[in-house]
Parts: C-alpha cells; structure tokens; sequence
C-alpha cells in the first residue's frame, strides 16, 4: 500500500495541518540538536573541548539571542515549502512513496547520500551566488554577521537565503524517489551536520584535513574558516568542490591543525627509560 497514493486534498485543513506540523517538527530539531550540541560543548564539557574551540572566544548571550531570531524567523521558509510540496504531490508531480518494494531496500539505502551529494553541489552554487555584492548585501549579510557562529548560527540567515536553500526540496522530491524513512534520516542527520559545522569546535584527528578521502568531507574548520575569511570555502557537506573550483582557502589546514584533536601521548615506562639512558645512547624514547 501506497500511503502517498492516498486521499490527500490542497485545501486548507491539510495545508494548516502541513503548516502546524513542519512548524513544530522544525523548531523542535532547530532548538533539540542546536541546545545539545550547545549545552555539551560551550557549556557542560567546556574545558574538554576548550582546546579545539576555532575562536577562543565564546559568544555572548546577545549573539546567541540574535541567532535564535532570525533562526526562528527562517522557519516560514520551511512551511511556505511545505506547502509548495503538498501541492506538487496532490498534483502528481513528486516521487514521493512508502512501498519500500516499489524501488527496492538498496534504492532506499543509497537515496540518502545521494541526496546529500546532490543538495551539496546546489548549495555550494547558490552560496556563490549568494556572494554575489547585491544579494550579499541583501540576503547572504546577516548570516555573516556572526564570524564566531555558535551551534544556533545553523538556521541564522536571512529569509531571502532561507528561502535560496529550502528552494532544493521541492526539486528534489520530484527529481529522485524518496522514501519517509529516507527523508527522516536526511532530516536529522543534514541539521546535525550543520550545528556542528556552525559549532566552531573541531571534532577530528589532526591529519584529516589532508587526507585523500577522508579530507573530502567538510568540518567545523571548514565552515568556521568562511565565517572568518569570507571569500573562500563555500561547500556544506563535502569540500571537493572547493578544490576543484579553487575557493578552498590557503590557512584552511592550518586552522585545521591548531585545534584539531590529538591522541595524548602516554609516558614512557619508567624501567624502559632508565634502560635506555643506560645504554649510552644519549636519547630517551617513548614506548
């Protein structure tokens, strides 16, 4: 059974409905993943993850105040959406479904990233867009107002850039198939990732950055690096475009570097020292 082939109707019960729903879905996550992420790292584990914060600075309760405004101001974006979608599928227009065997267990797996490689490269293109000197000024401003973002920067922009972004679900939803199950996970797991790359705390080993596979994925660095730059690293999940356009910004693994984490390196054994001194060597190593 289909349960999008259902009854459902463009009118406005199911659009207040809609509304309520996405209203309330959407605030929750925005203050649920942002406060925790928060609360972990600015606030209860402070001094743990002190040496990786980007900025040493924290920002003030009137920086956090102002984010959680425009953040909640940004969510009619997400119902005026909501609402676009509803008519797209009454309308026939969407791919949406629920019979899991209408596409397969592997289709259903596979949506996910592809979904995330796909909304990565629209929005790395509309970010430059967003660059661009008049809809800077306008648009893409308010969100760059805060160079020391905290986790509640995640859905800090302006309407018009709101709008920029959320402007990719309804084209998605009718390019590819997508199953609930799939969309629930892309939910959650794209606001995770943007609270953290919002968050200004380095999560990874030092080396990442550099690496050849692993240094495709973005990070909080990545991110925090064009907050403070501006002008360069304007990818969301991945950072190969970036390089391969060559916006990726020249300080971008030196930032990395300075707060990266790094395994602490146990003492070596006292019997193992004292046997190496004693051999003349002139040189102590670690176990």
């Amino acid at each position: 059974m289909d349960l999008f082939a259902g009854p459902l109707a463009f009118d406005l019960p199911t659009c207040l409905a809609v509304v309520a729903i996405v209203f309330a879905f959407t605030f929750l996550r925005y203050v649920v993943i942002s406060g925790t992420y928060y609360l972990v790292t600015y606030r209860w584990f402070r001094e743990a993850f002190r040496p990786h914060k980007l900025n040493p600075r924290y920002p003030d309760r009137k920086q956090l105040l102002e984010e959680l405004s425009l953040g909640t101001q940004n969510l009619v974006c997400f119902c005026a959406f909501a609402v676009l979608i509803l008519w797209l599928h009454v309308e026939g227009h969407t791919l949406l479904y629920t019979d899991v065997a209408r596409h397969g267990w592997a289709w259903l797996v596979l949506s996910v990233p592809c979904v995330l490689v796909v909304q990565d490269a629209y929005f790395y293109w509309t970010h430059r867009l967003l660059h661009w000197k008049p809809l800077m000024r306008w648009a893409h401003a308010p969100h760059h107002r805060f160079r020391n973002p905290s986790p509640f920067a995640a859905f800090a922009v302006h309407p018009l850039e709101g709008a920029l972004e959320v402007g990719f679900r309804p084209l998605i939803v009718c390019l590819l198939p997508l199953h609930p199950a799939a969309i629930a996970v892309l939910l959650v797991a794209t606001f995770v990732i943007n609270a953290v790359g919002h968050g200004g705390i380095e999560l990874f080993r030092a080396g990442w950055s550099r690496h050849p596979v692993l240094g495709l994925l973005s990070s909080a660095t990545h991110h925090y690096v064009h907050h403070k730059y501006v002008t360069a690293n304007f990818g969301l999940y991945f950072a190969w475009w970036d390089k391969l356009m060559g916006t990726e910004h020249p300080k971008m693994h030196e930032e990395f570097e300075a707060a990266a984490v790094r395994p602490s390196a146990a003492p070596a054994p006292a019997p193992l020292a004292l046997a190496v001194r004693g051999s003349g060597s002139g040189r102590l190593f670690r176990a």
